[in-house]
């Protein structure tokens, strides 16, 4: 590729994704495994460096998903479209949607890849394998080089960063340049796959991975576990749910390679403020938006009811994040009132929260539902509501601005994951429930079920459609995450003998 075209220039792969419909669960692992790679990293040379591309866009042609591609400032120019208030992001924040969400999620992109070809190299001893984690690996060394050894100067960051020594900070690649923006969960994900990778990397490798996960954990004690998110002052410091798990993680994984006490203190600081270790914990919290739809929705939300989005996928932050806890230290094991068995169990009581088993629309996740707060595990779908106002968006982004029926494919990727990760730590009830659990999405698995979002809808009919009609660009995205995902989850069942 000549260094000075645009990314949006590359050619994309051709596959039916029609074809995973009746294949069984190892030939669509294989059939993943063969289109995902494909012009999943850019080009490694400047300004890309190989950077992982998050969505991709997958044009239909007669129904079926014939070319993965990158997104094109095209995809985004039709009448009516609406789009993010990106000035609100700051100057370092993304340009413009196409560049956003080519790599909204480029570190979890990443960093999922190489956990998922690391369990492959294990099952399998594919040498192939190691060769797609070395491009996987290169992709999270390049986001990482874009503050690594610098100081943040720049207004567009947050105010408490400013001053302070930037190493560590994972920004989100957008244009594949860095970025003022960053969440909790792509430091789960990169750590994941940076974890993994350490048992096979060469010697170098392996001491850049240590170095990495250490500032990983500098950095957010650093800048107090706050961070500026689209325009939101957030702090996780008082956290007590899966972002803790998350921090308590990174500076058990930094102790695990330090052996400094300061890194277990810390991580012992977290743990013993979760709430997510708590075998009884309600897990169910209040979403935030109640108010502004109370009224909309039919029947109107009740008092008991929470509006929930993305919850239940949190299982997965705290499921890995235990994991590692559990492996690096002895929190969970010197822990009277719980035990990787007993923690688990309850957080996959929010299986099958929001997604339907049954009938036409069968591990088809909705995006929003109500919730009941009383610990019943009861939910619905919320219907559709008028459009909020543009003062009221959820971080300045109009996808925010409407309750829908929409569907998404974040939950299967999240509790794929999580139960082929714990299943060996479960008793023969939990052990039973894991395994339905990766069974069900595995064999379930179709073409549908590798894009992001998607609805039932007539796509020649716009007001079938769940999202605004000035969002529909949003349709037909190659998930960040599913790919990766049930390919970890069929490799970490193989290995446990239930595939």
């Amino acid at each position: 590729m000549n260094p000075s075209a645009n990314w949006w220039e590359l050619e994309g792969v051709e596959v039916d994704l029609s074809r995973l419909k009746g294949m069984e669960i190892r030939q669509k692992i294989d059939f993943i495994q063969d289109f995902y790679r494909k012009g999943l990293f850019a080009p490694d040379v400047e300004p890309y460096n190989g950077i992982a591309f998050c969505m991709r866009k997958i044009d239909c042609r007669d129904g079926a998903g014939n070319y993965i591609r990158p997104l094109r400032p095209g995809d985004y120019d039709y009448p009516g479209a609406i789009f993010p208030k990106f000035e609100a992001y700051g100057e370092l924040g993304p340009k413009n949607t196409y560049e956003y969400w080519t790599n909204e999620n480029s570190i979890t992109t990443s960093g999922l890849y190489l956990a998922s070809q690391c369990y492959r190299y294990e099952a399998t001893g594919d040498k192939d394998a190691l060769e797609e984690a070395a491009k996987a690996f290169n992709s999270v060394c390049s986001i990482y080089a874009l503050h690594s050894g610098v100081v943040f100067e720049n207004p567009g960051y947050p105010p408490h960063f400013i001053g302070r020594d930037a190493t560590g900070f994972m920004s989100k690649p957008f244009g594949f340049r860095l970025s003022s923006q960053t969440s909790g969960d792509q430091y789960l994900h990169v750590t994941w796959g940076l974890l993994k990778y350490h048992g096979h990397a060469e010697p170098a490798a392996k001491k850049k991975i240590e170095t990495m996960i250490i500032s990983f954990a500098d950095f957010w004690k650093r800048v107090d576990y706050r961070l500026g998110y689209f325009g939101v002052d957030w702090s996780m410091a008082g956290d007590t749910g899966s972002y803790n798990a998350i921090m308590c993680m990174l500076q058990a994984a930094a102790y695990h390679f330090t052996s400094d006490r300061k890194y277990l203190d810390e991580a012992a600081k977290w743990y013993g403020r979760a709430e997510w270790k708590n075998p009884e914990a309600n897990l169910i919290w209040t979403g935030g938006q109640e108010d502004f739809y109370r009224e909309m929705v039919t029947p109107p939300i009740a008092q008991d009811e929470s509006l929930w989005w993305e919850g239940p996928i949190h299982i997965q932050f705290v499921m890995v994040s235990a994991y590692y806890i559990n492996i690096f230290t002895d929190l969970i094991k010197d822990d009277e009132s719980t035990d990787m068995n007993r923690l688990a169990r309850n957080w996959f009581n929010l299986w099958p929260v929001s997604v339907p088993l049954e009938g036409g629309d069968a591990y088809a996740p909705y995006y929003y539902f109500l919730i009941k707060r009383d610990g019943s595990m009861k939910w619905r779908p919320t219907g559709r509501t008028e459009t909020l106002p543009e003062e009221q968006w959820l971080f300045n982004d109009p996808a925010f601005s409407r309750l829908s029926e929409f569907r998404w494919n974040e939950p299967l990727s999240r509790f794929v994951t999580a139960a082929a990760l714990m299943h060996p730590f479960m008793d023969e009830d939990g052990k039973r429930k894991t395994k339905e659990i990766v069974l069900g999405i595995l064999n379930a698995l179709d073409g549908l079920r590798l894009h992001w979002i998607y609805d039932f809808g007539n796509v020649n009919e716009p007001s079938t459609r769940e999202l605004h009609p000035g969002i529909h660009y949003l349709y037909n995205y190659l998930s960040s995450e599913a790919p990766s995902a049930y390919m970890i989850a069929y490799w970490l069942a193989k290995e446990n003998g239930y595939v």
